[in-house]
């Protein structure tokens, strides 16, 4: 059977459509007009590979890539940013475009998120989460707002450029605890850490601290683990530097077990 070319158009189109669909506006704009095929070794600072390395941000349809025992990854994309993420070490933030053979050197950090003590004043959410921020002047606090299965404050400020806000929250819905992509794509200047939250070093029991600024010349930052975040986007760089005095303050509030 010989089909017309409109057809066959149609159908080579369709995998472009369904990537096209899940994402916004925003993100697809974003994206490189070409694929990208990239490769390149995971290392720590004394030349050791690193395996089990994840390769993060690839969009919501690209299944995360991981480091094998040598170190190595591969992978073909189209979104002009990743990151590279291994517990316990500074990540990697890697523009796709033009990055072939790639040597990545990962550095260990041993940073965590205290513990609050008995005596601590601070702010948290509701719906499990653990997070608790101090009391910082010049940034108002919400009443809790909770829905069916999340809980939510909202910080602001007032600038010059009107309210600025960041909010916390979770619940079983609430997130996967990474930042959105568009804020990793968008970003010109990068930085992420991940922290133990606990003494218990186990995969769940992390945060991943990222921070970034983007071409418009906003600033951004997210402090997240699986149900749980707070993050801010396109704000000043003034009301970024206030809210990074509340992430920067956090602590981890101990879950009461009945």
């Amino acid at each position: 059977m010989r089909w017309s070319a409109p057809i066959v158009a149609c159908i080579a189109a369709i995998p472009l459509l369904w990537y096209a669909q899940d994402l916004t506006p925003r993100e697809a704009s974003l994206m490189l007009p070409g694929t990208q095929h990239v490769s390149g070794v995971v290392s720590d600072s004394l030349g050791r590979p690193i395996s089990g390395a994840s390769i993060q941000q690839l969009g919501r349809m690209i299944k995360d890539g991981v480091t094998d025992s040598s170190g190595h990854f591969q992978l073909s994309t189209r979104v002009p940013a990743f990151v590279i993420r291994k517990i316990g070490y500074d990540s990697a933030f890697v523009r796709t475009e033009g990055a072939q053979a790639l040597q990545i050197t990962l550095k260990q950090s041993e940073a965590k998120i205290p513990a609050c003590s008995n005596k601590s004043e601070c702010t948290t959410a509701a719906w499990g989460t653990v997070f608790c921020f101090p009391n910082v002047k010049g940034v108002a606090v919400s009443e809790q707002i909770n829905d069916i299965d999340y809980g939510n404050r909202i910080y602001s400020i007032k600038s010059e450029q009107g309210r600025q806000v960041m909010s916390h929250g979770g619940g079983s819905m609430w997130g996967f605890g990474r930042p959105f992509d568009e804020d990793v794509w968008n970003s010109i200047e990068y930085s992420e850490k991940t922290y133990r939250y606990d003494s218990d070093f186990t995969n769940t029991n992390f945060v991943i601290d990222a921070k970034g600024k983007t071409k418009t010349g906003k600033y951004w930052r997210f402090v997240g683990r699986f149900g749980e975040s707070a993050a801010y986007h396109d704000v000043d760089e003034e009301s970024a530097a206030q809210f990074d005095r509340l992430l920067d303050g956090v602590c981890i509030k101990q879950e009461k077990h009945n």
